[in-house]
């Protein structure tokens, strides 16, 4: 099935929310720290629900520059 657009965001656009590079989030991926789902074509989409959450989790841990979050 084809997810809805709404709920989920592209690697670019968590890369860019994130302030951390693609290829981070991919190795990420790759060891299970945020999940990506696959499309059938193998391209990476995110949940905007679990790339909240990781948020949520790391920035009080100092390990999330929210500040490029706040300023947009």
């Amino acid at each position: 099935t084809i997810p809805k657009k709404k709920e989920f965001i592209t690697i670019r656009v968590a890369a860019d929310i994130l302030d951390f590079s693609t290829s981070t989030l991919r190795h990420w991926d790759k060891i299970g720290k945020l999940r990506a789902v696959r499309q059938p074509n193998s391209y990476r989409l995110y949940k905007m629900k679990d790339i909240l959450k990781f948020i949520r989790e790391n920035a009080n841990l100092g390990k999330i520059r929210t500040k490029r979050l706040l300023t947009g």
